[in-house]
């Protein structure tokens, strides 16, 4: 129907470290966008330390950590370790399945599968770059951004002059076309 949203959301976080952010992002989509309503999530999570992405893909938190997480949140997608886990918690099935981890390298040129993405989530890695690499970083990401898709950065980052993006909140920009 013209002028609907699409049913499928598909995010991208590009520096996921621990995976933090993408289950977080997946508990909130998947909670506001159910499937029950028809929608389907598709996240892929990258960095280039395949250290940490083998502890993201692990989905697997000190118990201690559950306080940093809303109470329903955790209730609907955390499972709680028992016997060897015991003092654990572990992202539960409905997280892991729309999740999906690959090494990408933000100074090469990205190509991440499943795309184009409705949200590209680059928080807090800008940061590590040269000034003349961010323009680039920016550019090969946002190329993998969905026309009218959101871009994510952390709060001590900014973008100044990318002519491909509209800033519509602190921190969010759009990018610009149909």
């Amino acid at each position: 129907m013209r002028g609907e949203r699409p049913r499928r959301i598909r995010a991208w976080s590009a520096a996921c470290s621990t995976g933090e952010e993408p289950y977080s992002l997946a508990m909130s989509l998947l909670t506001a966008l159910p499937s029950e309503a028809g929608f389907s999530v598709d996240i892929l999570a990258s960095d280039i330390s395949t250290r940490v992405l083998a502890a993201a893909r692990a989905a697997l938190w000190p118990l201690e950590r559950s306080a940093e997480i809303p109470a329903h949140h955790r209730k609907r997608f955390m499972l709680r370790g028992v016997a060897d886990q015991e003092g654990r918690m572990k992202a539960g099935p409905a997280l892991r399945d729309v999740l999906r981890f690959d090494r990408i390298n933000l100074n090469e040129t990205p190509r991440p599968t499943g795309g184009p993405f409705d949200l590209i989530f680059c928080r807090n890695v800008l940061i590590y770059f040269r000034p003349e690499e961010k323009g680039k970083v920016v550019g090969r990401l946002i190329s993998h951004l969905a026309p009218g898709g959101l871009f994510l950065l952390g709060h001590a980052e900014s973008l100044i002059g990318n002519g491909d993006l509209t800033s519509v909140g602190p921190m969010v920009y759009a990018r610009n076309g149909k």
